[in-house]
Parts: structure tokens; C-alpha cells; sequence
């Protein structure tokens, strides 16, 4: 029956698309119905033996090479050579088919092939936050205790400026030991030099002089690295709660974060999403609870995958990107692997650091392309030792 459907199927699109022949008798059924119920019929036996040959490929690894030849055989006898015994068919009786339909025909073909090439548009739509451009952690260089009360509020700070003063007894008290030590030597080493008997002690007295003048060289470089000023111009943004007059500030401890007053905008893509973005692409961005939009291009992609720290993006902290924390590092880590990707503002932004949004990344998306890597992925997928 699949067979005799089959042919009415294509006597009715000869005689439709090219005027060639007669339309096949349907009897008491519908011309409709019997020509819908034969391409049903040749869809169900695409799947059936296509499902079938899958089945043996995936199931049994020993049979895979008889699986790829039942793949080629049912390409070569379901679509191949009907195609081939038409195209003779339809040569022999080129005098027969009406010109007009042809015509037609064969600017519908060329609509439909040209679908496979024609570039439509596809966007991506990526999770971005805007950051500060820079960020340099204010650390303690130097055990000191404070010697005032850390501001609790941000401050607009300019490179070399102070930001807290400190003190430390023993290392005030170790350099004037140090300063002491040097001008004892000094004296001791002129008075030895003045007497021809005891010249010959001046070499161990000098070297003790050089190495009192390191030490406190040591001591007052210590000196200088004990008030804590801006490595950079920025906002100064304090964490350390409670610095008061008096408190110990052992070496590391962390004060604050300097953020530059200049912004830059990070999107977020999936490992899927990364290998179709190029820099230069076009992005408009559109921030969460904003109509404005703005625009930039890609500028760059950063191939490592991206861990979050201080983020609003992050699901914990009132973002959307799913992540599980690590208590040891205190960052979180993506669900699905993100890579970071930079990109360029065309102007300035006037918006503050921590908004979010989505980023519209503007793609082209050239069907006949992605079945052509599609395949090729599958392709090296299982063929590649």
C-alpha cells in the first residue's frame, strides 16, 4: 500500500508543479487526503528505518560499521535514486511539461534552496553587569597600630594620598636603637682612625658601621610603609568596621577596595554561546529596570572560565546566574560554565557600578552554515581516535 500511495503521490506532483501527466485516480477517497496520507506514509518510513539503524549504532559498538552501511543504503534507495529515476523520466518527456508551471516550479525551488544561504538575523541574549574598570585591594604593609579612626563611608582618593595613619612603638624605639648604634660607630671608627696603635681595628669597626647603616636604612623604610596610602586614584570603598585609635593592624589586613571612576560593561556566555562571538559584533544593552538602551561592540573574550566574587549577577545576591559557593575561597561558581566577554561602549554610560541587564549580541545565522558544522561536529565526534 505504502508503494501505490507512494506513486500517487508523485503522478499528482507531476502533474501539479509541471503539467505533465494526469492527476491519479483517488476513487470514493480525496485527491487531499490520499496525497497527505502518501508523504505521511514516506516520513513514517524515514523515521522507522532511520530510528531503527540509530538503535543498532548506539546500542551495539561491535555493529557500528553495519550501521553507517544500512545508513548509506536507505540515503541511496529512499532519496538517491528515486531522485535519479525522476530526473531521467522527466529528460525523456522535457517536451511534455508545461512551460509556465515549470517556471514556477523552479522559482519556488530556488526560493526554498536560497534559505539555506541567506543570512537571517539571530540574536544572543547575554547576562552583563557593569564593574569599575580597575580594583586595587589597600592592604596593611606593616603591623602598626592605628593611629585614627578609619572612614566608614566612601572618599574620592588621588594616588599617593593618605588614607590612615599608624604607629608602632617598637619599631619607633628599634629606630633610635638603630640611629644610636650608627652614630656610636661613626664616633668609635673616627677615634680608632686618630691612633696609628689601633688603626688595625678600623676594618671590624667599618664593617659593624655598614651594617648598623642597612639595618636602620630597614628600619626606616618600615617607618615609611607603615602609613597606608592610595596606590592609585579612585574611590576608596572601606571594609575593616571599628578601626578605631589604638587597634592592632597586623601585616595583610585588608581596609578597603580603590575602584577607578571609570566603568567598563561584562557579558557572560555559555561554552555553547562563546564559539559564535567574534570581537567587533554588535551589542545593545538593556539594563534591568530601564527602557534606555545603549550601544557598544565586542571587544574582547577571555577563554578561561569565569568565577564570581563581588558580583550582583551572582543568584544568592538578587541576580539571575545559578551558582554554588566554595567556603574556602569564598567565590561562587557557575552552574554552566561562563566565559567573561568584554565589551566596548560606544560612549559613556552614566550609570552607577553593580547595575545588570541583558545583552543583545546581533548575530547572522546562515542555516545551510550550522547544518554544515552540525555535521561536522557529529562527524569528528565519533569517527576521531
Amino acid at each position: 500500500y505504502y508503494c501505490a500511495f507512494t506513486v500517487a503521490e508523485v503522478a499528482f506532483n507531476r502533474k501539479f508543479f509541471l503539467g505533465l501527466g494526469a492527476y491519479p485516480d483517488a476513487g470514493d477517497c480525496s485527491g487531499t487526503a490520499l496525497y497527505f496520507f502518501g508523504a505521511a506514509s514516506f516520513i513514517y518510513k524515514i523515521f522507522l528505518y532511520t530510528s531503527i539503524i540509530l538503535l543498532v549504532y548506539f546500542q551495539f559498538a561491535f555493529a557500528k560499521p553495519v550501521a553507517i552501511v544500512l545508513m548509506g543504503l536507505e540515503l541511496f534507495t529512499m532519496v538517491l535514486l528515486p531522485l535519479w529515476r525522476e530526473l531521467r523520466l522527466l529528460g525523456t518527456a522535457r517536451k511534455k511539461i508545461s512551460k509556465v508551471k515549470a517556471c514556477f516550479t523552479f522559482l519556488l525551488l530556488a526560493a526554498v534552496f536560497s534559505l539555506f544561504f541567506v543570512p537571517f538575523p539571530w540574536s544572543l541574549d547575554l547576562p552583563c553587569e557593569i564593574i569599575a574598570e580597575n580594583k586595587v585591594l589597600v592592604t596593611v604593609d606593616e603591623g602598626a597600630f592605628a593611629s585614627e579612626r578609619l572612614t566608614e563611608e566612601p572618599v574620592k582618593v588621588k594616588k599617593g594620598e593618605k588614607i590612615l595613619d599608624c604607629s608602632s612603638p617598637l619599631l619607633d624605639f628599634a629606630l633610635q636603637k638603630s640611629r644610636i648604634a650608627v652614630a656610636r660607630d661613626k664616633t668609635e671608627l673616627d677615634l680608632v682612625r686618630r691612633d696609628s696603635r689601633t688603626i688595625k681595628d678600623s676594618q671590624i669597626i667599618f664593617e659593624r658601621l655598614k651594617a648598623n647603616r642597612i639595618y636602620l636604612q630597614e628600619m626606616e623604610r618600615r617607618k615609611l610603609r607603615m602609613n597606608v596610602a592610595a596606590s592609585a586614584s579612585g574611590i576608596f570603598l572601606p571594609e575593616l568596621k571599628e578601626c578605631v585609635p589604638g587597634r592592632w593592624l597586623p601585616k595583610g589586613t585588608v581596609l578597603g577596595t580603590i575602584v577607578s571612576e571609570e566603568k567598563k560593561v561584562y557579558a557572560y556566555a555559555r561554552d555553547n554561546e562563546v564559539n559564535k562571538l567574534v570581537p567587533g559584533d554588535k551589542v545593545t544593552l538593556r539594563l534591568r529596570d530601564s527602557l534606555e538602551e545603549f550601544s557598544g561592540r565586542v571587544h574582547a573574550i577571555n577563554p578561561v572560565a569565569v568565577k564570581f566574587r563581588d558580583s550582583t549577577l551572582v543568584q544568592q545576591t538578587g541576580g539571575f546566574i545559578a551558582c554554588f559557593p566554595e567556603k574556602q575561597t569564598k567565590e561562587f561558581t557557575p552552574v554552566n560554565v561562563l566565559y567573561a566577554v568584554s565589551i566596548k561602549m560606544d560612549s559613556p554610560m552614566p550609570c552607577p557600578y553593580g547595575r545588570t541587564g541583558l545583552a543583545e549580541v546581533e548575530k547572522k545565522y546562515i542555516l545551510a552554515k550550522e547544518m554544515g558544522r552540525a555535521v561536522l561536529h557529529v562527524f569528528f565526534r565519533e569517527f576521531s581516535f
